[in-house]
């Protein structure tokens, strides 16, 4: 659990860094980024609970989303939240649905 909060910070640290280097108004382009820092995190605590190893790939969806959203236009940022959300969310809440209903429980 150590090691979460660990690269939570470092990914945090990475993304204001960025921020400040490229002089953006920190409030309007922070926003995006780290609400899909926090969503990473939410997954990744998730895959740990119930071992569903495709929430480990979608916690790292959301983080990279989060890096990338730095260098984007807040417009843009918005396109790259909701495709997090849609591959985040609905895929592995449907593969989980799948095996739930495969298995009869």
């Amino acid at each position: 659990m150590e090691r979460i909060y660990g690269w939570c910070c470092c990914i945090l640290a990475v993304i204001f860094t960025a921020a400040i280097r490229y002089q953006a108004p920190i409030i309007f382009v922070m926003t995006t980024p780290v609400i899909l820092i926090m969503l990473g995190i939410c997954e990744f605590i998730s895959a740990i609970i119930y071992r569903h190893n495709p929430w480990y790939w979608v916690s790292v969806l959301f983080w990279v989303g989060a890096v990338g959203c730095v260098f984007l236009p807040v417009d843009l940022q918005f396109i790259v939240l909701t495709v997090c959300m849609v591959l985040g969310f609905v895929v592995p809440g449907h593969m989980l649905n799948y095996q739930a209903s495969k298995s009869h429980v």
